[in-house]
């Protein structure tokens, strides 16, 4: 899965406000399929990453068991 952040961002406007924000463009590919995930967040920062990931990866419907290769005790394969 490639994941990016859009060179653009979007205009969000409050409709009961009137007050606008830019969102930053989340974008993850799975390069085989071209399948796209695509979700506005508010900053590029580590948590709307993880979680623009983790949304991409529900989306998609999962992710390969390799995920998690790294657990010792605390993950086991299927």
């Amino acid at each position: 899965m490639y994941v990016d952040f859009a060179d653009d961002r979007l205009e969000v406007t409050d409709e009961m406000t009137g007050e606008t924000k830019k969102a930053e463009v989340f974008v993850a590919i799975l390069p085989f399929s071209h399948y796209t995930y695509c979700e506005a967040v508010w900053s590029q920062r580590k948590e709307d990453l993880i979680k623009g990931c983790e949304n991409a990866m529900l989306y998609f419907e999962g992710g390969p068991g390799s995920y998690c290769s790294r657990q010792s005790q605390g993950c086991r394969y299927p």
